[in-house]
């Protein structure tokens, strides 16, 4: 039982943690055993555990937490960031996290939790006290133009970004030159444009994106062929 506080205080820990709480990893080994048969704490995958709420015998850590947890560089990207964000009009049982390196994805309390092998560096926000890692709403919508799939499809990714409040310029311009892709560009640019009542994004902006135009034919969704705007 003397392990309970400390355990509360993490909330969300591997066997590693016990094993330096303890110093010995049977040990550790035998305490989360012990402490997930009497319902103190609750196994989400092999080796990482979550801290239940003694009277509801819910975990303490949200989904979002939980996920942002499971590697110590992963975060919450594409639709997963927007829900994070409040920012969408349907809700999924799934959470991506990218992160450089693959992990299994499984499922966790009615959650799948996805990898995303992603090595971009950038916008990258450590949010509600530490718990939380997430990409800036500037790269959310960034990463889901690029990969609308990602997004949950055109249709969501629009009723997303419709929900957004406000967008740094320099932030979405600072991602659009990381990845370097005219065709991005042109989207980025379309599609921000419709909103822009909202946005107040300048002349300037608009004059980057359209300044990648070229003659080739792109779509703006390649699920949907017919989606495609001369402009």
């Amino acid at each position: 039982m003397k392990y309970l506080e400390h355990m509360a205080k993490m909330r969300l820990f591997k066997l590693d943690d016990i094993v330096l709480l303890t110093g010995n990893i049977n040990t550790a080994k035998s305490i989360l055993s012990s402490y997930e048969k009497k319902n103190y704490i609750s196994r989400i995958r092999r080796d990482y555990y979550v801290f239940l709420d003694f009277a509801t015998k819910d975990p303490v850590a949200s989904t979002f937490e939980i996920a942002s947890h499971i590697k110590e560089d992963g975060y919450l990207s594409y639709h997963s960031a927007f829900q994070y964000y409040a920012c969408y009009n349907q809700v999924f049982n799934e959470l991506t996290i990218s992160s450089p390196k693959k992990f299994n994805s499984f499922t966790y309390d009615f959650i799948e939790y996805k990898s995303d092998v992603s090595f971009v560096p950038l916008q990258i926000d450590t949010v509600a006290d530490g718990k939380i890692k997430v990409t800036s709403i500037e790269r959310t919508i960034v990463d889901s133009i690029k990969d609308i799939n990602k997004a949950g499809g055109l249709e969501e990714l629009l009723e997303c970004i419709s929900l957004v409040k406000n967008v740094s310029e320099e932030k979405i311009l600072e991602m659009l030159k990381y990845y370097n892709e005219a065709f991005l560009y042109q989207k980025v640019g379309y599609i921000l444009s419709k909103y822009n009542e909202r946005f107040e994004l300048s002349e300037k902006f608009y004059k980057k994106c359209k300044s990648k135009l070229g003659t080739k034919i792109n779509y703006i969704d390649k699920n949907q062929d017919n989606v495609y705007v001369s402009e």
